[in-house]
C-alpha cells in the first residue's frame, strides 16, 4: 500500500499516512502542503489528489472534475469505451477527459493548491478547506503544464516542457504572462522560485538541453527608480 510521509524537524518524528482503499497501489507523484499542515498528493494515472489530515492522521480522497473535451468528437462511440477501459493505472494518461496533474505546489496565502493539469492544459486551483476546483487555461496552445510553484509574492510559476517557456499566474488579476526562454528543446520537468536580495529569481534545469538556467527579476521599487529617471 502506498502513501505519505510527513517529518517535523523539531521532533524527528516521522508519521506515515496510507492511502484509501480505493487507490491503493496506484502510482503517487508529485506533492504539496496547504496552509493547516495537510499534504496533498497528485496521482497522475488517475485524476484525484489524496489530502492528508496531519490532524486526524488519515487520507481521503479529493476527486478532480471531468474536464470539456474537444477530442472527444473525434472518436465514436466504439472507440471511447477502449479509451474508458483501459486499465485504472493508465487511465489519465490516454482518457480524453482527463486532467492529469503532475507537481502540485502549495499556496499558503490563500490556502490552495495550484495543480498544472498535464493533459488539459489548464491551471487548476483547489481550495485547500471547501475542495472547490477552479480551472484556469493556460494561453499556449497545447501547453503542458508540469509543476507549479509560489513565489513569496504570491504568484503561480509553471514550468511548460514543450514550449520552451514559463509561465507566471497572477492570482489577484487572474491574469498569465509568457516568458519564453533563448533555449530551444529545454524540456525542463521543475522550477524553483526564490527571493534574493528582494528580487525573485526562477531557477530550472534543462533535461532536453543539458543546461541550468536562472531568471532574475527587477524589483517594483527598481522599475518604478526606472520609470522616473527616464522622464
Amino acid at each position: 500500500m502506498g502513501g505519505a510521509l510527513h517529518f517535523d524537524p523539531k521532533t524527528g518524528k516521522w508519521t506515515e499516512f496510507s492511502d484509501p482503499a480505493s487507490v491503493a497501489g496506484k502510482e503517487t507523484y508529485g506533492m504539496a502542503a496547504d496552509a493547516d499542515g495537510n499534504g496533498w498528493t497528485s496521482m497522475f494515472p488517475i485524476d484525484v489528489l489524496i489530502k492528508s489530515d496531519i490532524k486526524t492522521g488519515t487520507s481521503e480522497v479529493v476527486d478532480l472534475p471531468k474536464r470539456e473535451s474537444n477530442a472527444l468528437r473525434l472518436f465514436n462511440d466504439e472507440e471511447r469505451k477502449f479509451f474508458d477501459e483501459l486499465e485504472q493505472e493508465f487511465r489519465a494518461r490516454g482518457k480524453l477527459d482527463g486532467q492529469a496533474i503532475r507537481k502540485p505546489g502549495g499556496d499558503f496565502r490563500r490556502n490552495v493548491i495550484w495543480g498544472p493539469a498535464w493533459h488539459a492544459g489548464s491551471l487548476l486551483k483547489i481550495d485547500a478547506r471547501t475542495k472547490r476546483v477552479t480551472t484556469y487555461p493556460y494561453p499556449l496552445h497545447h501547453a503542458n503544464g508540469y509543476q507549479a510553484c509560489v513565489d513569496h509574492e504570491g504568484m503561480v510559476w509553471v514550468v511548460f516542457s514543450n514550449e520552451d517557456a514559463i509561465g507566471k499566474f497572477n492570482p489577484d488579476t487572474e491574469q498569465w504572462t509568457i516568458y519564453e526562454l533563448p533555449t530551444r528543446g529545454f524540456r525542463s520537468h521543475g522550477l524553483k522560485p526564490v527571493t534574493i536580495n528582494g528580487r525573485t529569481q526562477i531557477g530550472m534545469a534543462y533535461l532536453g538541453a543539458g543546461k541550468a538556467a536562472k531568471l532574475e527579476f527587477r524589483t517594483r521599487a527598481e522599475h518604478q527608480a526606472l520609470k522616473s529617471a527616464a522622464k
